[in-house]
């Protein structure tokens, strides 16, 4: 699995229209759809010669990102959100300009991951990611910039701005 979110400049590489802003190039790559998730997989795999997917909902749970609070909305307030509180802070994220305002470059928190083992990073916030899930739908997980780390705080999914994703080579 991809140690780091797939970044801007990773995933301008297959789209050269994709708008990054001076200095964010290692930021994660957001406001990707599924879709498009999809289609740089299938351009890795190309490109490389190996065989590139999204993680499945399973191994994205496995890797530990819950009750782990990176770079969420919980973070910039500096205390756990309640739902109102949560709201109101979402209005004032847009306000101060979505997603360029607040996320990060990827590997800005402490990586997890067992001794011996390399360090992953950016599970628990930064952009959400796409998984394929247990149904074999897609599926956002993971904290974002934009929302709490607590679900149940949250009144809604992370917002497209806050979206991204990460790729899991497949051994063959």
């Amino acid at each position: 699995i991809g140690r780091f979110e797939v970044t801007r400049a990773q995933y301008a590489a297959f789209d050269p229209l994709y708008d990054i802003p001076p200095g964010t190039e290692n930021h994660p790559a957001n406001g990707i759809t599924f879709d498009k998730a999809k289609a740089y997989l299938a351009w890795l795999s190309n490109l490389t010669g190996s065989s590139w997917r999204l993680p499945t909902e399973d191994e994205f749970a496995s890797l530990g990102s819950k009750g782990e609070e990176e770079n969420t909305l919980d973070s910039w307030a500096g205390y756990s959100l309640n739902p109102d509180d949560a709201r109101r802070l979402e209005a004032e994220f847009e306000k101060l300009g979505g997603a360029d305002a607040l996320l990060r470059e990827v590997g800005s928190f402490q990586g997890r991951g067992d001794e011996g083992e390399e360090l992953l990073y950016d599970l628990g916030g930064n952009v959400a990611e796409w998984v394929l899930g247990r149904d074999g739908a897609a599926k956002t997980l993971g904290g974002s910039a934009d929302r709490p780390a607590d679900p149940a705080a949250a009144p809604r999914p992370a917002s497209p701005g806050c979206t991204g994703f990460r790729v899991v080579k497949e051994n063959r």
